[in-house]
Formats: structure tokens, C-alpha cells, sequence
């Protein structure tokens, strides 16, 4: 068997371990159909590292073009949940995956769809972790605890984000980031996976901010 839906493999240190990952993508903030993968993208869609270089090109934006379709098609036929399970497990059995992140790009863009997740991964316990700007969106208490959410600074629903709990700036700078007190999630993003509730990433495009853009997340990390 192979997995349903297109994967990418990686080797990731949490807590100086060695671990094998894989990454679930869709396009980011809206596929070339117009269909938004990201409908609480805000402010963050003008720097997002996603929308530029190799995730925009040939056999990758084309995978993740043909992950979204098959996500919806499988959500309107409700098998979503199964294949997504049968991908898990696939992967954790056959290619030693540890941990999982859903959304390299793209978020969950709907109610059914963050539930087909949750199903999978209750049938199937391996860790996973992903960033939401959905936070205020969609009902999240029937997450398994298996999937680790952080709240993602830069969307619309900025107010009403939990402090409290899990969440992620993106900045200019380490020294900004260090001066804001979070903790550095740009070279290993699996930091997210372990509940670090302060997660800074310094912008990493293959585009450089402009002056424009980065007043305005200096505006919004001082929010």
C-alpha cells in the first residue's frame, strides 16, 4: 500500500532526540481555484513563507493542489477520516514517522474537515501537531490529546486568541523574538508539539520583508 494523499519526510530534533516527521500540505491562504485554505488568514497572507519559492513550484504546488481535492471530495463521501487514518498508519509502521505535522500550509479551512482529522488520529494515536488561525472558528473540544494546537498570531481573530494557552508570533528578529520572551520555533518547529505556550519564528521567506511589512508585525507583536 501507499499513502492516499502526498507526504513530505523529513528528520527533526525534539528535546535533542532524533525523529522522523512527515508534513501534510495544502496550498497556502487559497488554491488556484480561489478556494481559501486559510479563511482566518489576515494580515500574516502578505509575508506568508508559503506563498513563495519552492512551495509554488511544479510538482510541489501541484501535489498540494491535488491534496486539497482530494480532501474535499473524500469529506463529501466521508471517507476522509479513514484515509487519513490509512496515511498514519502507513507512515508510522513502514517509514518509522514519530510525529506529524498537519499543515505545513493550509489550515483547518472547515468544522468537517478539523473532525476528519481528529477521528484519524483517535483511530490511529500517533502525536501530531499543527498551527491555527481558526482558533475562534471552529469547536475544539473534541481534540484528542494526541494533537497539539497552537494559536497562530496574524489573522483576523487576533482579539479573541487564548494568551493562556499554546500560540506563535512571527518576527522580524532573534533579538526581538528573545526580547518578546518566546521561545525559538524557526529551525525546529516540532517545539510546537511539546505545549511550549510562547512560540516565536523569525520570518524565513525566500522574499525579504519590506520596511512596510515588517512596521506592521512590530505593530502586531506590540498588540
Amino acid at each position: 500500500m501507499r499513502t492516499h494523499l502526498t507526504w513530505s519526510l523529513g528528520v527533526a530534533k525534539l528535546k535533542k532526540n532524533p525523529i522522523r516527521t512527515a508534513g501534510f500540505t495544502l496550498p497556502a491562504f487559497r488554491s488556484a481555484s480561489g478556494f481559501r485554505t486559510c479563511p482566518a488568514a489576515g494580515q500574516c497572507a502578505g509575508w506568508c513563507y508559503a506563498r513563495q519559492g519552492r512551495f509554488t513550484l511544479g510538482y510541489a504546488a501541484q501535489a498540494y493542489e491535488r491534496n486539497l481535492a482530494s480532501v474535499r471530495a473524500w469529506l463529501s463521501d466521508a471517507t476522509l477520516a479513514t484515509r487519513l487514518a490509512d496515511d498514519l498508519r502507513y507512515l508510522h509502521e513502514n517509514r518509522c514517522v514519530d510525529l506529524f505535522r498537519i499543515h505545513v500550509a493550509g489550515d483547518f479551512f472547515c468544522q468537517a474537515y478539523l473532525d476528519a482529522w481528529c477521528e484519524a488520529l483517535r483511530m490511529v494515536p500517533v502525536r501530531a501537531y499543527a498551527y491555527t488561525k481558526m482558533h475562534a472558528r471552529l469547536d475544539w473540544s473534541k481534540v484528542p490529546s494526541n494533537l497539539a494546537i497552537t494559536q497562530s498570531f496574524g489573522g483576523k481573530d487576533d482579539a479573541l486568541l487564548d494568551r493562556s494557552k499554546p500560540h506563535s508570533r512571527v518576527f522580524p528578529t532573534h533579538e526581538e523574538r528573545r526580547a518578546a520572551g518566546y521561545a525559538d520555533g524557526t529551525r525546529d518547529d516540532t517545539l510546537a508539539a511539546t505545549g511550549v505556550v510562547k512560540q516565536g519564528l523569525v520570518h524565513h521567506g525566500v522574499r525579504r520583508l519590506t520596511e512596510k511589512q515588517i512596521i506592521k508585525l512590530r505593530v502586531l507583536n506590540a498588540a
